[in-house]
């Protein structure tokens, strides 16, 4: 039987990060790569029994990092605050056993939700992540600092799996707009390190489409209030990516 291993890159996450390796109890092997925390959070997995490892640098490299650093045939990747659903774990082996052999990696469903409230609409809902895939056929951008995606040989095929991810990514709608223009910032940081400087009139027309595609066409106007909230805060975050990549991004927004 193919051997799993659970890896979580975690920073400052001691209340989440419980829940987290709880919600994946009976993997073979759990790794935390610790990003420079400022709490307890290395403590807190050691407790519960992983392996913990210090590590820095953008977060595709840490994906990387983490990776290498486990034994086991495939690759359980979550972040701290996402939770697998009662019997996750047993369904993800289930269909690794039945996986076709050419099967590298399963995208799972994620569900999103601000505070105790699913995202069902605006596009938070289905976004299918890859979450498992096998240790020796992924590689990673390490110069990725959000959005990082791993990557596999063209030949090898990808395969959904509907074991649903409890996402538990705003705790209000304040938070969302400061997480929101974190990765704008990051995101601002590697154009301008491509040496790409959208102009603004690129940026106010990729703003509008945001906004009308999350309210509008993704159903956001579904949820009232907060739809309106959530599109008119992905609309700004695509407007401070594009005046951050021109003119520099204020250093307390990668804090």
């Amino acid at each position: 039987m193919s051997r799993l291993a659970l890896v979580v890159v975690a920073r400052d996450e001691v209340e989440r990060l419980p829940a987290c390796l709880a919600s994946a109890a009976g993997v073979d092997e759990v790794v935390v790569v610790d990003h420079s925390s400022r709490d307890g959070t290395a403590e807190v997995a050691r407790s519960a029994g992983a392996r913990v490892v210090p590590g820095d640098g953008p977060l595709g490299a840490l994906r990387a990092f983490g990776t290498r650093l486990a034994t086991a045939d495939w690759i359980l990747m979550l972040d701290a605050d996402e939770r697998l659903p009662p019997r996750g774990v047993e369904r993800v082996r289930e269909a690794l056993r039945s996986a076709r052999p050419d099967v590298v990696a399963f995208s799972l469903p994620i569900r999103t939700h601000l505070g105790d409230r699913f995202l069902r609409w605006a596009g938070y809902f289905p976004a299918r992540r890859v979450r498992v895939f096998r240790r020796d056929a992924v590689s990673w951008d390490e110069r990725q600092r959000v959005h990082e995606r791993p990557r596999f040989p063209r030949a090898s095929r990808q395969a959904p799996l509907n074991v649903p991810l409890d996402h538990f990514s705003f705790r209000d709608l304040a938070h969302a707009r400061t997480k929101s223009l974190r990765y704008a910032a990051l995101s601002a940081v590697a154009l301008r390190a491509e040496g790409r400087r959208p102009s603004r009139a690129a940026g106010a027309l990729r703003a509008t489409w945001r906004w009308c595609r999350a309210y509008v066409l993704r159903g956001g106007f579904l949820m009232g209030r907060i739809g309106w909230s959530l599109a008119v805060i992905q609309a700004e975050a695509v407007w401070k990516r594009t005046t951050w990549a021109r003119n520099g991004v204020p250093p307390h927004r990668l804090e």
